[in-house]
């Protein structure tokens, strides 16, 4: 299939209007000319893993935060853990779910010596 500079500039104006890539579209048109379906992009992100926290841990990491919002984020993990001993979850996908939640902790315990100015 040749297509000239006209044909070419239509389809890069269109394919700037929707968001995509010139090269992308020209592949779903030739596509579609070939076998008379619509090529699409599947819609959906990659979802990822799966939440492997339930809600009565929810209830808890809550109930943790609202007792003591001094806590850094391994405490909360541990607690949660020492609760819950079936409960597999990495620090990093627990700091994630904290973030997400728009809960945020210090990384580590702050703990420094009392400056005293003479």
């Amino acid at each position: 299939m040749i297509e000239g500079p006209t044909e070419r500039g239509k389809v890069t104006l269109h394919a700037k209007d929707l968001g995509i890539n010139p090269r992308t579209t020209m592949r779903w048109w030739k596509h579609y000319q070939e076998t008379g379906k619509i090529a699409y992009k599947k819609s959906q992100k990659n979802p990822g893993r799966s939440n492997p926290l339930a809600p009565e841990h929810e209830q808890y990491i809550q109930q943790v935060i609202q007792k003591d919002s001094q806590l850094c984020d391994d405490d909360v993990i541990d607690s949660l853990k020492l609760q819950f001993k079936d409960l597999k979850i990495s620090k990093s996908q627990m700091n994630h779910h904290l973030k997400k939640q728009h809960v945020h902790f210090n990384k580590e315990a702050n703990i420094r010596p009392y400056d005293k100015k003479l």
